[in-house]
């Protein structure tokens, strides 16, 4: 059975939308390289104020996350954002050993993660090596 013109204009709508869409967010672990700039223009995230800094030893597995070297349980509801805000599946996340802000819920479990910028962690001025510590946000 034929495609109707209107069937077939709808696909290749879509089709040309998700080709042209793939180029436009650069890859995530462009970030991770030494002496990358983030672009004028880019967004500056705001974290909350009860956030801490600590090193993610990798994605979660067996609903416990594991940062600065101490296990803790993964929250129900955890997110876990990439260095462009958006929310990375668990399975997905091919980090390893990054620098990220978290955010713990009231029974102690990790909630919210955000992965760091270079820039975000020079704007935090914390040293390379720091423990686990609570750093202001600064706005």
């Amino acid at each position: 059975m034929p495609l109707s013109s209107l069937a077939t204009a709808l696909i290749t709508n879509i089709v040309t939308s998700i080709i042209g869409g793939a180029g436009d967010m650069p890859p995530d672990d462009v970030y991770m390289y030494p002496g990358y700039q983030q672009p004028e223009g880019s967004i500056n995230r705001m974290f909350p104020a009860e956030t801490m800094v600590g090193v993610l030893a990798g994605p979660p597995t067996n609903g416990m996350v594991q940062i600065n070297g101490r296990p803790m349980r993964a929250a129900p509801g955890l997110q876990i954002r990439n260095v462009h805000n958006r929310i990375v599946l668990p399975t997905m996340m091919t980090e390893r050993h990054v620098r990220v802000r978290y955010q713990l819920d009231g029974m102690g479990n990790a909630w919210r993660i955000w992965i760091l910028t270079p820039a975000e962690i020079a704007q935090a001025g914390i040293p390379a090596n720091a423990p686990n510590t609570r750093v202001p946000w600064r706005y």
